[in-house]
């Protein structure tokens, strides 16, 4: 016959024997203590995720402000007047503000283009920065 089965989903903590109660004790806490690593696995997940996020977040700002640079300078009529001539002793250069940057081109000597008139040189200048932003890709 035995000892009577005990049905310890039913018995409240006060009527459990000590002994019970301490392994008891130790089980909690170690469901505890393993909810809390499993809440800090997920906050360390989380972070990495919102790392990405923002990583992604300031390369796509990167896009925009060069989108917004093209389109600034797209939307700008081409005319001559955004590219300037610098006659030096020896050389001549040009100057053109491009894409929010200054491009400069060596157009020549000054023995060469010094008697040329400035739309000749500049000519010259859009001759060589077309070749310069049509280059082949290696």
């Amino acid at each position: 016959m035995g000892r009577k089965k005990i049905d310890w989903d039913s018995l409240d903590y006060k009527d459990y024997p000590l002994k019970n109660l301490l392994g008891k004790e130790r089980r909690v806490q170690r469901m505890i203590e393993k909810r809390k690593d499993k809440i800090q696995k997920l906050k360390d997940s989380i972070k990495k995720e919102i790392q990405t996020i923002n990583r992604n977040i300031m390369n796509l700002k990167g896009d925009l402000s060069d989108i917004r640079k093209v389109i600034v300078e797209k939307s700008k009529d081409v005319t001559n007047k955004g590219i300037y001539i610098l006659r030096g002793d020896k050389w001549i250069r040009g100057k053109v503000r491009f894409m929010g940057k200054d491009k400069w081109v060596h157009v020549g000597k000054t023995s060469e283009w010094g008697s040329k008139s400035d739309d000749e040189i500049i000519e010259k200048i859009k001759e060589k920065l077309g070749k310069h932003f049509t280059k082949q890709k290696k």
